[in-house]
């Protein structure tokens, strides 16, 4: 009787380690342990992919096989049965040949049996039999198979769209409706023809988006452009990313493979869209002086300069420099130094800026205002009248530009002003 308890106890604790087990065995895993590649990832052999087929499509003429192909899922035509005919393998941007078993046709892109009918004539020993099958094919046709857009430049943001349907000029022979079945990138026939990866997103219902990266590194710093298409419709919007800056001076090339059909097998339309990207050389602003100085005493002269001419601003390119903004740098400035908003509406092509000493912000507390002309940098800092004294350091930040509205064009500096009130 003495041994009863711990058997007892050790069979509940056996039966509860099992449940445990079966528990954290039936537990659901979110992660592969293969490490696989997913559909629509760059790849080399067919084992690197989850679906184990990578896709490579063949080179042109005259060019290169790519490096790189693309994980993809394809089918097979005993799979696809009872359709024929050219058929989508799967997402690999490629296309089956399929065919009909013994006793049936391809009839607008379906295996059907063929109809046999006997004649047999009482008047005679002969018998004539003949077969026939009715088919009507559907069919659809292009008058533009490849649809170049309008150059864009390389500056984030830039867009270009279209419709693939209406601009290759698709038409079915029937009537039925068209729409775009697939889209892919086609790194083998894009410019730079190395160096460019996609990834492909299909979690928008009705939409495929690719994203296409200049280099092997997938985040927002080298995307170069986007590609998002309305399945039904055919209309697409291309939209560069940052990364499209790092794309090479003149004009690149970035090619996708679209698909258009009715639904049916006998009616797939393969065309080309070529989005250009004219690459610039990358225009550098460089400052011999990124932080001015000047001073001024309450009831004298205003303080002037230029904030081009003085900071040594040089664009790389030659062109007319210009102020983008000012602003009042409250953190560099001394402690109790204010300042009201930006005015650019007073004076057309000015911004001004009023300072103050501490609150309330009016005229007896302003030490003094700074009035800037945006097209050429020259400004006037103009005291106030504010009656305490002291020399206060009053710190502004300005940025500049070469009014091509580049993002890749400006450059930064300070002007900090010394005011004594006496």
């Amino acid at each position: 009787m003495t041994c009863s308890a711990p058997a007892k106890w050790f069979g509940r604790f056996s039966l509860l380690l099992v449940a445990l087990l079966a528990l954290l065995g039936a537990w659901p895993r979110s992660v592969r342990a293969d490490g696989c590649k997913r559909d629509g990832q760059q790849c080399v052999t067919n084992m690197s992919c989850c679906s184990r087929d990578c896709f490579n499509p063949a080179p042109r003429p005259g060019k290169p096989r790519p490096l790189f192909g693309t994980c993809c899922t394809p089918t097979s035509c005993t799979a696809q049965f009872p359709k024929c005919g050219m058929i989508p393998d799967g997402d690999c941007g490629d296309m089956l040949t399929c065919g009909c078993p013994a006793g049936q046709t391809c009839s607008a892109g379906v295996c059907v049996t063929t109809t046999t009918s006997t004649t047999t004539s009482t008047s005679t020993t002969t018998t004539t039999t003949s077969s026939t099958t009715t088919t009507t094919m559907a069919s659809c046709s292009f008058t533009n198979s490849t649809v170049t857009l309008t150059a864009i430049d390389d500056e984030t943001g830039s867009t270009a769209s279209g419709n693939f349907i209406t601009q290759s000029g698709a038409v079915d022979s029937d009537g039925d409706t068209l729409s775009v079945s697939s889209v892919s990138f086609d790194a083998a026939t894009s410019v730079p023809s190395s160096g460019l990866t996609a990834t492909l997103d299909t979690s928008t219902a009705g939409h495929t988006l690719i994203h296409v990266y200049n280099g092997t590194v997938q985040d927002a710093a080298h995307l170069v452009g986007a590609l998002d298409v309305i399945l039904s419709t055919g209309a697409y919007t291309y939209t560069n990313g940052v990364g499209a800056q790092g794309l090479p001076v003149g004009t690149n090339t970035i090619e996708f493979r679209f698909n258009i059909t009715d639904g049916s097998a006998t009616c797939m339309l393969t065309g080309e869209l070529n989005v250009t990207v004219t690459g610039d050389d990358a225009c550098s602003i460089t400052l011999t002086s990124s932080s001015l100085s000047n001073r001024v005493t309450t009831g004298g002269f205003p303080a002037t300069g230029n904030l081009i001419t003085d900071s040594g601003a040089k664009d790389s390119d030659g062109d007319t420099l210009q102020i983008g903004s000012v602003s009042f740098d409250a953190a560099t400035s001394d402690t109790g130094v204010t300042a009201g908003a930006p005015d650019t509406t007073t004076v057309p092509g000015h911004e001004l800026i009023n300072v103050y000493n501490g609150t309330p912000q009016d005229a007896a507390h302003q030490l003094g205002t700074l009035d800037v002309t945006l097209s050429t940098g020259a400004y006037t800092y103009t005291t106030g009248f504010t009656t305490v004294g002291g020399t206060f350091s009053v710190e502004f930040m300005f940025t500049l530009n070469d009014g091509s509205g580049s993002d890749d064009c400006t450059a930064t500096g300070t002007l900090d002003i010394m005011e004594t009130v006496s």
